[in-house]
């Protein structure tokens, strides 16, 4: 403005700025993987090179992408996982430390997560997401010609896995009953890649395991624990 009181009025040009976005709403979407079912943030600088490796029909986390689980052969590779373990040490043991006499801290349960990914990783046909705490067992290897793992080293390695957890320090704990959860399975998928309707990742609860259930529908939701719920108090 001039001293004399009078505005300087100009022409401005105004530049329409470029959809990064591609006229979306939001520059963060949420996926699942077709394979794994994890739900995958996509963001503008991680959505191209997904896209291009899922192809036109389907889409897959970075994880089933790096480790080629996104092929046809993953109809030969069993999920499954022990987050009902982990899940129950940390919804009872540690965030219900106050009203039970056996207790857990947060180290101790990441000590269990640490510890069963070491134990799993020594059969080199189990690779393990520490995010979703799932474990893909590639089938493709199993099986009694050359070059092949026999099954029972699948079981050997679940028993292995279970047995880290320290099951019989838990009151009424019934290890057995979980682990022929696992080898029922298993089996049924070596013999016939069976995988029963809904259930494609193999998450057995701790309900019949002899364990009492504090609060109703808690052996359910220890079945969706994963990295995300795990929180320090």
């Amino acid at each position: 403005m001039h001293a004399a009181g009078k505005f300087n009025i100009r022409p401005v040009k105004i530049l329409a700025l470029p959809e990064l976005n591609n006229g979306e709403l939001s520059d963060k979407v949420t996926r699942q993987c077709d394979f794994c079912r994890k739900d995958v943030e996509v963001t503008l600088f991680n959505r191209a090179l997904l896209e291009a490796l899922s192809g036109a029909k389907n889409f897959y986390c970075r994880f089933c992408l790096q480790h080629g689980l996104h092929t046809r052969n993953n109809r030969n590779v069993l999920i499954l996982s022990f987050r009902s373990i982990l899940g129950y040490y940390y919804y009872e043991f540690y965030l219900g430390a106050s009203i039970n006499r056996h207790r857990m801290s947060y180290s101790e349960i990441e000590d269990y997560v640490l510890t069963h990914q070491a134990v799993g990783s020594q059969n080199p046909i189990f690779i393990f997401d520490p995010e979703t705490f799932y474990w893909f067992v590639d089938f493709n290897r199993v099986g009694g010609g050359g070059k092949k793992v026999r099954v029972e080293e699948v079981h050997k390695t679940v028993l292995n896995i279970l047995t880290c957890f320290n099951l019989w320090d838990v009151p009424n704990m019934q290890m057995h009953s979980l682990y022929e959860k696992y080898r029922t399975a298993i089996e049924a998928f070596y013999q016939k890649r069976f995988r029963p309707e809904g259930k494609r990742i193999l998450l057995p609860s701790l309900v019949g395991c002899g364990l009492h259930e504090p609060v109703k529908g808690l052996f359910e939701k220890t079945r969706g624990f994963s990295s995300k719920q795990m929180c320090l108090k």
